[in-house]
């Protein structure tokens, strides 16, 4: 989750130190960090590389990394207040 806040704050107040790494290499390694370590079940990641991808743009790799952060949301919903605390903090605002 770190990484993915750390490739949000790159993209928004770029590090001179970091220039050689890109925005979406970050989100790729916090993307690959959940999948790898953590079997899939943070949903933070997905949701910012998605917001990462909407904004620049790319519109069909936004919807799969959303697609993923609610595969991973799914996992974890098993009351109804569960799913209302859950979809609210799931927004995808433009």
């Amino acid at each position: 989750m770190a990484l993915a806040t750390f490739a949000d704050m790159q993209e928004t107040f770029p590090l001179e130190y970091t220039q050689d790494i890109s925005v979406e290499t970050i989100h790729m390694r916090a993307v690959q960090t959940v999948e790898t370590i953590y079997d899939g079940c943070h949903v933070f990641p997905y949701c910012s590389q998605g917001s990462f991808y909407q904004r620049s743009g790319q519109h069909r790799d936004a919807l799969k990394s959303w697609a993923k952060a609610a595969q991973a949301v799914s996992r974890y919903i098993s009351k109804d207040k569960d799913k209302e605390v859950i979809v609210g903090n799931f927004r995808v605002s433009p």
